[in-house]
């Protein structure tokens, strides 16, 4: 489940366009820079305040330039599988750009925020791109066994590798993917364990029950 983002500003000329985000995502504040805008949070450093919201796991969508987001990060980039969506904004809202948290959703933030300016997202990832779906950000109720495996399965996707699915996949049905008959990969979507080295593993995720055993007398 996403977390609920952060919407940074810079100044008043991006105000407008923050709060129409915010309709969207009514519990997500607005930070802008102390003296220069009044928001929700005022805060004193940009950088210093992305970096913070970064280290917290908080997605991020930040109406300026893309290049100011990435060097204001860049100190702070470590482990991308554990990083948060990151998102440029274009002041006025024409532009949507998806920077970083491909595997947290990023992709998908970004087509719904453009949705509220009625424009495309500047969606970047091959993968995506080819196929429709992120088969490396499984849906809520699904969960990725392996991401270095599941990049390389991508990969070979993207090579030309015919693909089947085994398994209660009903994202997939809408997906792009090379099916084949013969095909020499396989998306198995399962809650056993071990995938072999043609298989992307999928797990949905199980919710267990305890029942005291008294009651189950």
């Amino acid at each position: 489940m996403l977390k609920t983002p952060a919407i940074v500003i810079l100044g008043s000329a991006s105000l407008a366009t923050a709060r129409r985000i915010q309709t969207r995502y009514p519990q997500a504040p607005v930070y802008g820079l102390q003296g220069r805008v009044e928001a929700d949070i005022a805060y004193a450093d940009f950088a210093a305040t992305l970096r913070e919201l970064y280290r917290s796991g908080t997605p991020i969508v930040a109406l300026c330039a893309a290049g100011i987001v990435i060097r204001s990060l860049a100190p702070a980039l470590a482990d991308k599988e554990q990083e948060p969506p990151v998102l440029a904004v274009a002041e006025d809202g024409s532009a949507v750009v998806p920077l970083l948290g491909g595997l947290a959703g990023v992709n998908h933030l970004a087509r719904d925020i453009a949705a509220i300016f009625g424009i495309p997202a500047a969606i970047t990832t091959a993968g995506e791109l080819r196929f429709g779906t992120c088969l490396l950000n499984p849906p809520d109720g699904y969960a990725l066994a392996d991401v270095d495996e599941g990049k390389r399965f991508v990969a070979d996707l993207l090579g030309g590798e015919g693909v089947s699915v085994e398994g209660d996949a009903p994202w997939l049905a809408e997906a792009r993917l090379p099916l084949r008959e013969d095909a020499g990969r396989r998306i198995r979507v399962s809650c056993q364990s071990g995938a072999d080295a043609r298989e992307l593993l999928i797990h949905p995720r199980a919710l267990v029950v305890a029942v005291p055993a008294a009651a189950a007398e």
